[in-house]
């Protein structure tokens, strides 16, 4: 499988995939101090970045994220590092994504199928510590 959606997010949003898609900033800002050089920084839940939603619905059945984490502090219960979907409130449109679990230290991957039943928090990671990176895969 191609690499659709490739955004190394190393200074600037430019798609090294073969899907054209528009990527969209929503204050997150850049970061040089990342862990292979320039970085996206997202300090708040108003801190994003978006793509149309039919970048998601022409998806097939198969999917690979994998990405660079560092967890500065452990804030909202359920915060959402990473989410797919097609918009609106998360649960309801998640097609993935990667989220706190609760108010723990672990990440849930949520996967939503066609049926529109969620994994919920079925797949956790173990407990991840803050000040760390983190190289994340999920399939």
């Amino acid at each position: 499988m191609p690499l659709r959606i490739w955004l190394p997010l190393n200074g600037d949003l430019r798609n090294n995939g073969l899907s054209d898609v528009t990527v969209t900033n929503n204050n997150a800002t850049v970061n040089t101090a990342g862990k292979i050089g320039s970085c996206y920084s997202f300090g708040t839940a108003s801190s994003y970045l978006t793509m149309p939603s039919t970048t998601m619905t022409s998806l097939t059945d198969e999917c690979t994220l994998s990405f660079w984490l560092y967890i500065i502090s452990w804030n909202t219960a359920y915060a959402t590092f990473f989410q797919a979907g097609t918009g609106g409130a998360p649960w309801n449109n998640y097609v993935f994504g990667v989220l706190r679990n609760s108010q723990t230290s672990k990440l849930c991957f949520t996967i939503t199928n066609k049926n529109n039943t969620s994994s919920s928090a079925s797949y956790l990671t173990s407990d991840l510590s803050t000040s760390t990176w983190y190289h994340l895969t999920f399939v």
